[in-house]
């Protein structure tokens, strides 16, 4: 058994069947819960499992629930224990840079001789184990987010996504940029002028119009190219991962992404931005004149 190249001596449940059973991180739908606040983020982990044996090693004390935080930009590296599924973190924003990490594991408190698990795969069930301190007895496996991302404002376009103007004033056509943090959408510089207009920029009845054009044509672009953007761990790439990861209904919860699905995926990422600006365009219509 391997996890991360580590060789374990015995069965460690939720690691290629050598214990029969579930493992699952939670509490929301599968997975932990990430709250973004003005100087921290608050992140809670819950870990389940349906083991009898080492549900009683954790009620007699020789076993407690693990999760390791490390974060490679800032050097950090925080471990925290209990005897409760449920554990709370809290991070400082000063703490954490980019990627944070978050390993999830069982462990031992105590020396244990003569381990033996009623639900041991086949392969190892006449098998006795002796258990150091420290030893690892189930893995609920590993998750991260990225502290660069707005995790409160996912659903806005803007937290992907920014449009700016052309660098030369003779272009007459709107480009994409996808190597930055942010889909940048680049206008024509007489358009971007216009776009900027405070009429359009800050009234609300035109969001939806901007939405189901320029913000939906430059998403369906993204997205064709998000694999690629996606291991280059560009942020606009990244965040739309954690979206399609934790809202099954974009595209079951994989990131895996069928190119005849891309239309569907960002009308639904944009929250069906074509029918939002015809309605839209309904709106202006019936604005009656002061």
């Amino acid at each position: 058994m391997k996890i991360d190249n580590i060789a374990f001596p015995h069965p460690v449940l939720g690691h290629q069947n050598s214990i029969i059973g579930n493992v699952t991180l939670g509490p929301e739908e599968g997975r932990p819960v990430i709250e973004t606040r003005e100087d921290s983020y608050e992140i809670t982990v819950q870990m389940n499992h349906d083991n009898p044996e080492i549900h009683r090693l954790i009620a007699e004390g020789k076993a407690e629930y693990y999760c390791e935080i490390k974060c490679s930009d800032t050097l950090l590296r925080k471990v925290v224990v209990s005897k409760d599924n449920l554990i709370s973190v809290s991070l400082s924003r000063a703490e954490v840079k980019r990627k944070v990490e978050f390993l999830c594991l069982c462990i031992t408190t105590e020396i244990i001789e003569d381990y033996r698990n009623a639900l041991f795969h086949e392969d190892y069930i006449d098998f006795h184990f002796t258990l150091e301190k420290g030893d690892i007895l189930a893995y609920f496996g590993k998750f991260s987010f990225d502290a660069a991302i707005q995790y409160q404002k996912l659903k806005a376009a803007a937290s992907f996504m920014e449009i700016v103007p052309q660098e030369d004033k003779n272009e007459e056509y709107v480009d994409y940029v996808l190597s930055g943090p942010k889909i940048l959408i680049k206008l024509p510089i007489k358009d971007h002028e216009l776009f900027s207009r405070d009429i359009i920029r800050t009234r609300k009845e035109f969001t939806p119009i901007i939405h189901g054009s320029i913000v939906q044509n430059a998403l369906t672009v993204a997205l064709f190219n998000f694999k690629t953007y996606l291991e280059q761990e560009t942020l606009w790439a990244k965040t739309i991962e954690y979206r399609l990861l934790n809202e099954k209904e974009l595209n079951d919860g994989s990131i895996l992404i069928d190119p005849d699905n891309i239309v569907i995926i960002v009308q639904k990422l944009l929250g069906n931005p074509t029918r939002r600006l015809l309605e839209g365009l309904e709106d202006i219509i019936n604005i009656k004149p002061d």
